[in-house]
């Protein structure tokens, strides 16, 4: 019985893994496209860079002078992100576009570099250091870039030297950083989860409920013997096994084993569920109440919970079958005279010639 629990519960664990990791390398290659491959190639250094060399590309820069703003975007009366004009290569020009804190470095390079020109202050000598991805201008940017020195009476020759390029700070790739990073935190959670399935698995957690009763036992090896003879006897109902003296089940990776006795009241739960108030599906589920007030909720289709609740009122005929309200109070609220009513019913199983008085209990005759 242990070993085939064990053969089960890796080959469960196996696939649980092989799922993880695919879902784990399919948000790697996500990432991968979004801009980790631009991330991989290396960072240039974009004061070092020919006006032939600029394009799509991650880089670091040191921004000396900013000449001035051509786009800005506004959430809610307040600008959070600026599109600037900024040096580059030999005699170019290109875009740079920033967000949020960084405006205000940039508003101040443009006073400072407008002060250069001027004559009014001999060198820019507090750069701005960033870092991100060389990406072609967008349709809208691009206009707007244009028509900034077309306004102040550039010639398209002159206009040349304005590369359509903007340089995104923060961004890698077609994303900003913050995206890609969720993204790779996102692809190492389901390898921490398989990480831990795997160890999980390799010190039984999956059927440590078996193994737990067994060394509870004063012996062992013949509360081993017991259940695996229980487990080799016992025709499964839908993964169930259900005998006089234990009751194991499916419930999830894990297996749940339990002295029958333990087992109280069992009922089937249906789930409707909605989406903005449409009914978009149902799901069942047998919950198995336990003396301790403990219980568990097993998924199953509508007849596998009839079955198994049929499997159980036939092999278990003190446990009481079937859900309504006084069940549920009683249970809940006198759990006790709930116990001693299943004692009653398990002192006639067990001892048919007596003749036990009727119970008055809510549930006796489900």
């Amino acid at each position: 019985m242990l070993q085939e629990l064990k053969e089960k519960s890796s080959k469960q664990t196996k696939t649980a893994v092989i799922i993880c990791l695919i879902i784990s390398v399919a948000l790697l290659v996500g990432a991968w496209f979004a801009g980790l491959s631009e991330l991989a190639k290396g960072t240039a250094n974009l004061n070092d860079l020919m006006d032939d060399e600029i394009g799509k590309r991650y880089v670091k820069a040191d921004i000396y002078a900013v000449m001035d703003y051509y786009a800005y975007t506004t959430e809610d009366g307040e600008t959070v992100e600026k599109e600037y004009i900024i040096p580059v290569g030999e005699e170019s020009y290109m875009g740079l576009v920033v967000r949020d804190s960084n405006i205000r470095k940039c508003d101040e390079l443009i006073e400072a570099t407008t002060a250069y020109m001027n004559g009014e202050i001999d060198t820019l000598s507090t750069p701005f250091h960033v870092k991100g991805t060389i990406l072609p201008m967008e349709e809208e940017s691009l206009k707007y870039y244009k028509q900034y020195y077309e306004a102040i009476g550039w010639t398209d020759e002159e206009l040349e030297v304005f590369l359509p390029y903007y340089l995104k700070v923060d961004y890698i790739g077609e994303w900003h950083c913050s995206g890609i990073y969720l993204i790779c935190l996102l692809a190492l959670i389901p390898i921490l989860i398989a990480i831990w399935k795997i160890l999980k698995n390799a010190r039984g957690g999956y059927y440590k409920m078996v193994t737990a009763y067994c060394k509870k036992a004063p012996d062992y090896d013949r509360a081993m013997a017991d259940l695996d003879r229980f487990y080799r006897t016992t025709a499964p109902v839908h993964g169930f096994r259900i005998a006089r003296d234990f009751f194991m089940a499916p419930n999830g990776s894990n297996v749940l084993l339990l002295e029958s006795k333990e087992l109280l009241w069992a009922h089937q739960v249906t789930t409707t569920h909605r989406t903005n108030g449409i009914k978009t599906g149902t799901s069942y589920s047998i919950k198995l109440n336990l003396r301790s007030g403990k219980n568990y909720n097993i998924g199953l289709s509508e007849q596998q919970v009839q079955d198994v609740l049929e499997a159980i009122g036939r092999t278990l005929p003190f446990v009481f079958i079937g859900y309504d309200d006084e069940l549920s109070a009683a249970y809940h609220r006198r759990r006790q005279e709930l116990i001693a009513a299943a004692d009653r019913r398990m002192a006639e199983m067990n001892m048919p010639e007596m003749n036990m008085p009727e119970m008055n209990m809510p549930g006796m005759n489900m």
